[in-house]
């Protein structure tokens, strides 16, 4: 029961930051220091809890907390790297990884 527990607060934390994420990580909103906060505490959250022992990639709960660390770092590169750069990655993506771009025609 704890671990149940733990992970669905687990979820529900890493859903409260991408909604920070959401809100603050534009430019010139939001609290200060948040842009500092979210590269120093919230992108190392979402590589360190999967490592954790008790993160057992079976469990349903934890899946679900996967799924949430994987949008909150959606919402990061979505809000923080800009229009080319993400031009950029799509361009190096359909070099390296053209099964995943089937209609791309160079």
């Amino acid at each position: 029961m704890v671990l149940f527990i733990w992970f669905q607060s687990q979820k529900s934390c890493f859903s409260i930051l991408k909604k920070f994420v959401e809100l603050w990580a534009d430019q010139n909103t939001g609290p200060e220091g948040f842009i500092d906060f979210m590269y120093k505490n919230i992108v190392p959250a979402c590589f360190i809890a999967p490592t954790k022992e008790s993160f057992d990639i079976n469990d349903a709960q934890t899946q679900l907390a996967l799924g949430e660390i994987s949008n909150c770092l959606s919402t990061v590169y979505e809000k923080r790297v800009s229009k080319r750069k993400k031009c950029y990655f799509f361009g190096i993506g359909m070099i390296f990884y053209p099964k995943f771009y089937p209609n791309y025609t160079p």
